[in-house]
C-alpha cells in the first residue's frame, strides 16, 4: 500500500484538526459527561468502523472490513495519546489522568476523533493516481460463446420471421454475398486510415470504437447486412448484424400484444450480466453497438452523436425518403 502525496497531505492536515481542536475546547466538556473505558466500549468504536467501511466500500469483504477497523482502531487511539500529551504539556495535568482523557474520558475529543477516523483512515487505502493507472486492467477481449453439436454444426442462421436461432451446416457463400463482404469497411484499434478516407459510417462506428468498454459498433442495412462496424477482440461482426433486425422486431411482436398497438421501438438499450447492447433504427439503416455493461454515460452521448452523423451521412449522400440495401449504399460508396 503506498500513499500519494496529495493524500499523504490530506491525512497529516485532518489529524493536526483533530489533535488541536479538542485541546482548544478542553476542559470544556459541553454537557457531556466523563467516560470509563472498558472492553464494551472498544467493541462498540470497532463496530461502527466496521460499519462504515461496508458503507463506504464498494464490495467491500467483511475480512477486510475488520482489518480496516483495527487500523481505525489504531489510528485513533494514536490520535487520542497525542491529545493526552497535549492536555499534560497545556494543562499541567498528570500523565495518567491525561492518557485517561485522551483514550477514553474526554467525551468532545473522542467522539469527533471517532466519528472522523473512518474518513480519514479510508485515505490509507485509496489508490494514487498513479496505481490507477498502472493497475487499470486492458479491456477484456469480448468472446462470444457459440455451442458445438456432435455432428460439428457451427454455424447460426437466424430466421427473420420466426425470430428464432438455428444451427445448421454454414452454407457456401454465393458470389453476390461475397462482393457485399467485399466492401464492409472493419476497423479495428490501431489502425492508421485517415479520417478524410472514411465515409460516414465508417467515422461513425469508429468515432464509437474510441470508448474503451466497446466491442462492437455496427451499422446495418434494412436487409441486415453489414455497412461498416468497429470491433474489439474476437467478437464476430457478421453474426451479429442480423440480430440488430431481430432485437426489434421482437420487441414489435410484444408490443402489438397491447390493446392498442404502440408500433416498432425506435431505441432499445438491453443490460445483460456482462454486456450492455444499444440499438437505435432508421428507415434505412440500424446503429447498434455491443460494450460492457458497466459503462459510463459517456458512451450514451457517443451512441446518439454517431446516430445524428450516421444521419446526415444518408441525407447528404443518398438523399431521404428511399429505400436503401447494402448493395446501393456499397455501390455509391465505391464510385
Amino acid at each position: 500500500m503506498t500513499i500519494s502525496s496529495k493524500a499523504g497531505a490530506g491525512v497529516l492536515i485532518a489529524s493536526f484538526l483533530l489533535l488541536v481542536i479538542p485541546l482548544l475546547v478542553f476542559p470544556e466538556q459541553l454537557g457531556l459527561p466523563l467516560a470509563k473505558g472498558s472492553l464494551l466500549t472498544v467493541l462498540l468504536e470497532a463496530a461502527y468502523y466496521v460499519v462504515m467501511t461496508l458503507l463506504m466500500g464498494r464490495e467491500v469483504s467483511l475480512g477486510k472490513a475488520a482489518s480496516t477497523a483495527g487500523v481505525c482502531l489504531l489510528y485513533r487511539y494514536s490520535i487520542g495519546v497525542l491529545f493526552a500529551c497535549g492536555v499534560a504539556l497545556f494543562f499541567s495535568v498528570g500523565w495518567s489522568s491525561a492518557m485517561q482523557f485522551g483514550v477514553f474520558s474526554y467525551l468532545p475529543a473522542v467522539l469527533l476523533q471517532t466519528i472522523a477516523t473512518p474518513f480519514v483512515v479510508r485515505q490509507f487505502f485509496a489508490p494514487s493516481k498513479s496505481e490507477r493507472k498502472a493497475t487499470r486492467p486492458e479491456k477484456r477481449e469480448f468472446t462470444p460463446t457459440r455451442e458445438t453439436s456432435p455432428s460439428g454444426l457451427t454455424s447460426i442462421s437466424v430466421s427473420r420471421e420466426k425470430g428464432v436461432y438455428t444451427e445448421s451446416q454454414a452454407p457456401r457463400p454465393q458470389p453476390e454475398t461475397e462482393a457485399r463482404r467485399h466492401y464492409v469497411q472493419s476497423h479495428e484499434p490501431g489502425t492508421t486510415t485517415s479520417p478524410a478516407e472514411l465515409n460516414g459510417f465508417e467515422r461513425a462506428t469508429r468515432y464509437i470504437g474510441e470508448h474503451g468498454s466497446v466491442y462492437l459498433a455496427a451499422v446495418v442495412d434494412n436487409e441486415g447486412l453489414l455497412l461498416s462496424n468497429f470491433k474489439r477482440g474476437a467478437i464476430e461482426s457478421e453474426d451479429w448484424a442480423p440480430l440488430a433486425l431481430l432485437f426489434f422486431d421482437a420487441n414489435r411482436r410484444v408490443l402489438n400484444r397491447a390493446t392498442r398497438s404502440l408500433g416498432t421501438p425506435e431505441k432499445l438499450d438491453v443490460m445483460l450480466k456482462e454486456t450492455r447492447i444499444l440499438l437505435a433504427r432508421e428507415p434505412m439503416f440500424s446503429l447498434m453497438v455491443v460494450a460492457e455493461r458497466h459503462s459510463d454515460e459517456s458512451l450514451q452521448i457517443r451512441f446518439n452523436q454517431a446516430m445524428e452523423m450516421v444521419k446526415r451521412y444518408v441525407a447528404e449522400r443518398f438523399g431521404t425518403g428511399q429505400e436503401s440495401n447494402a448493395e446501393r449504399i456499397h455501390v455509391s460508396d465505391t464510385q
